[in-house]
């Protein structure tokens, strides 16, 4: 047995997966709490605006979702003998370009801001300002966070993320109970941690400061290609994450926004504690993509931990959806309490389509980018046609992230058939 879980243990992705696993359980934790206690303490109009919000936040933050997949990428296929250096000479190279994007995006998304405040019904244009300057540092953290999951340091990785969510929730919690109960307190809590969780990351990378630095051939490298992947790939899944957010909050009342944002929030839990799986993907499997067939016991092993992991919870949604909104949200959202196993299934479907996804990027297909993008259009086009009550948005969720999980796995197995 000993012989068997040591063996267990070598296999890169299952330990990779491990660690990745219990520090993102840890953060994943804390943003529940988060959310619960930020629910409780705002209260259904105030909450769903927070929520919004957050969901602008995904929105706005597609590059910086495919910043993370091309460096992780980048940085994981650079060879052993010249990891550090390369990476080095990389980060530097996209760091001057992110600080650039940077000085240019931010005037132009703050004169949005109006026209934002408008749709989303906010009394304030704080929350949105403050959401631009939490996407800037989000850039930030990211690039550096990814060159830690390049380089295969997940305990740096996961420590960053934990401390960075422990003063989120302290910040804001402090800040809502003692200076007043409005969604701005707890974006500058927000905020602040963010700054804390950069310089924890940037701790971790010391190692690249002992290393020559030397310029980045940006020549040599297939960026264009696998920026686009990258980018359509982000772009997809954090619009499906979001988008259905932010247009319930257009379309449906107040309250009834407040109620949509927790039931989110708790279907969302089975993505959290998945979001792991996807994460330890790129790096390990990345270094088998010149053999792909390779890489086909991975892929057999991320479905099993994937449904190991959200089965459980989907028992529970089934059997006392009652009990999870009104003793974890109270009864104000009691509402959400029917719908809870349906979103519980439909978060179930994006995460494996997410992991397949992630998966192939991992052994070069990137073409299936595309596949993704007709999924989001097809979840936009459907919420705005059925919207009519919360319960047919949690259906066009699950026909749209079903049938992309399954078209996705099965084309994954097809992409590592021996030929």
């Amino acid at each position: 047995m000993k012989k068997y879980i040591s063996g267990l243990w070598s296999n890169q992705l299952v330990r990779g997966t491990t660690i990745l696993f219990a520090g993102s359980t840890l953060v994943n934790l804390g943003g529940f709490f988060y959310h619960l206690i930020l629910a409780r303490l705002l209260g259904p109009v105030e909450y769903g605006s927070l929520a919004a919000l957050l969901g602008l936040t995904y929105l706005v933050s597609i590059p910086i979702g495919s910043m993370d997949l091309l460096v992780t990428k980048m940085v994981s296929s650079f060879e052993s003998s010249h990891l550090l250096s390369h990476t080095r000479s990389f980060l530097f190279y996209v760091f001057n370009i992110v600080c650039k994007i940077s000085f240019v995006a931010f005037p132009i998304l703050v004169l949005s801001t109006g026209k934002i405040q408008d749709f989303l019904h906010l009394s304030s244009p704080w929350g949105i300002i403050f959401t631009w300057i939490s996407v800037i540092l989000w850039l930030v953290i990211t690039l550096f966070r990814s060159a830690l999951k390049g380089l295969v340091k997940f305990e740096g990785l996961v420590t960053s993320q934990i401390i960075e969510m422990a003063f989120r929730v302290i910040l804001s919690v402090g800040l809502i109970v003692f200076v007043g109960k409005s969604y701005l307190n707890a974006q500058i809590g927000t905020i602040v941690a963010s700054l804390i969780g950069l310089g924890v990351a940037l701790y971790f990378l010391k190692p690249l400061l002992k290393v020559p630095s030397t310029k980045f051939e940006h020549h040599k490298w297939p960026l264009k290609s696998l920026g686009l992947t990258s980018f359509l790939l982000a772009a997809s899944y954090s619009s499906m994450y979001s988008m259905d957010i932010i247009l319930v909050k257009h379309f449906f009342s107040e309250h009834l926004a407040g109620v949509y944002a927790v039931l989110a929030t708790a279907g969302k839990i089975i993505f959290f504690a998945e979001s792991s799986v996807a994460s330890s993907i790129i790096p390990i499997v990345s270094r088998k993509s010149d053999k792909p067939w390779t890489a086909r016991k991975d892929l057999l092993t991320l479905i099993l931990l994937s449904s190991l992991i959200s089965i459980p919870a989907l028992i529970i949604y089934w059997l006392a959806p009652n009990l999870v909104i009104n003793l974890i949200f109270t009864s104000q959202f009691s509402e959400a309490s029917p719908l809870l196993f349906g979103m519980g299934t439909a978060l179930m479907f994006y995460s494996l389509a997410n992991i397949s996804s992630s998966f192939l990027l991992s052994i070069g297909k990137n073409k299936m980018a595309v596949i993704s993008v007709i999924a989001l259009v097809t979840e936009i086009l459907a919420i705005l046609v059925f919207h009519s009550s919360l319960k047919q948005i949690v259906v066009s969720l699950n026909i749209v992230f079903g049938i992309l999980a399954v078209v996705l796995i099965v084309y994954s197995f097809h992409a590592t058939r021996k030929t």
